[in-house]
């Protein structure tokens, strides 16, 4: 079944159909690898997708590639001074011993734990984020400010009790911060859907943040990873106002983060609204990140049971003290019907009209 971070039942469909048909241990293990190279080639197929993607589009809020190399290893060195760093090695050097023996020669002869050589790959140049990711933010209470003077549990005027008696100042979710957030989220999504791609995989962990000294969060986010990206290429009808749509065999994704059509079984059609709703339906469950700390969206089901849930109506909750607008939008986000739920550019409108009225 899907754990947190990945959605494969293709694998899990394996493992039952093994148990349930009483398959021998030859037979099942065939199966098995059948579907364990089906998978590897999907993975094939969607390191090609994201590559593409992502040499292809520009945002300021959508993290910027500078190049792309194949057939490397990485590896890690100790400078001078202690720190380490990353090292791209070609894999196809001249002489007898490949880059990937090299290493492991060197990491043997520097008292290295393992010996063992580095897989090749295709390497990834990007900026770099040097604040981490929302999630991390999240967990360190980045976007929580100390309460104004006067509110409900903050500092009284004149200095305040709360460092008279020694105990921490009370700090409150800071929401001007946390809708500039997902404004960013929301135009970075604007412009994928501008250019006929779905992300599939917006949550707190996929959207980085990157110093910058002219915006009052200290930052800017930028919505990265794009494993799971596809590309709308087929042409509308009248079912769905003639917008551009994309046919996928599998779904995919963050089980916590997913839209509750996502989840059926079999071919899939995703139309805007279905893949704008799959993908505002993450973006509302990180509404809900945003306002509950880094804590597991349906932390009280266990994960195997969430597809269903989600699809029976479940929904997250939000606290007593989230604002009512921001909980109707996310309500919005995640209705049933993708029909129902808005598009990206009405979402950065709506987003940008909450900011205006604070």
């Amino acid at each position: 079944m899907p754990d947190a971070d990945q959605h494969d039942p293709e694998l899990s469909a394996t493992a039952a159909a093994t148990e349930k048909e009483g398959l021998g241990a030859d037979e099942g293990a065939a199966a098995s690898g059948i579907k364990l190279q089906l998978s590897a080639r999907r993975a094939l197929l969607r390191n090609a997708m994201e590559v593409a993607a992502l040499t292809s589009i520009s945002h300021p809020n959508i993290i910027q590639v500078y190049s792309t190399f194949n057939n490397v290893t990485l590896d890690s060195r100790t400078l001078r001074d202690g720190s380490v760093v990353a090292t791209l090695i070609p894999a196809d050097l001249p002489g007898d011993e490949s880059a990937a023996e090299q290493a492991a020669d060197e990491d043997r002869d520097g008292g290295g734990v393992s010996s063992a050589p580095l897989p090749v790959c295709l390497a990834i140049v990007s900026e770099w984020c040097d604040q981490g990711s929302v999630a991390t933010a999240l967990a360190n209470k980045r976007f929580h400010r100390p309460a104004p003077t006067g509110a409900p549990g903050g500092a009284a005027g004149g200095g305040g009790s709360a460092a008279a008696g020694g105990s921490r100042p009370h700090r409150v979710l800071d929401y001007r911060a946390v809708l500039m957030t997902l404004l960013d989220v929301a135009l970075a999504l604007r412009y994928l859907h501008s250019h006929n791609l779905a992300h599939r995989d917006v949550k707190a962990a996929n959207v980085l943040l990157r110093s910058c000294p002219t915006d009052p969060r200290g930052f800017t986010a930028k919505l990265a990873d794009f494993g799971f990206v596809v590309i709308l290429d087929q042409p509308g009808d009248e079912r769905n106002g003639f917008e551009p749509y994309a046919v996928v065999d599998q779904s995919c994704g963050t089980v916590t983060h997913m839209a509750p059509e996502i989840m059926r079984k079999g071919e899939l059609r995703l139309t805007p609204f279905a893949q704008l709703g799959y993908r505002l339906e993450a973006a509302c469950d990180v509404f809900r990140e945003m306002t509950a700390g880094n804590v597991r969206p349906y932390r009280e089901i266990p994960v195997e049971h969430i597809p269903k849930a989600v699809y029976s109506g479940a929904r997250p909750a939000f606290g007593v003290s989230v604002p009512v607008p921001y909980r109707l939008l996310a309500q919005r986000c995640w209705a049933s019907s993708p029909h129902q739920r808005p598009r990206s550019a009405e979402l950065v409108a709506v987003i940008s009209g909450l900011l205006g009225s604070m």
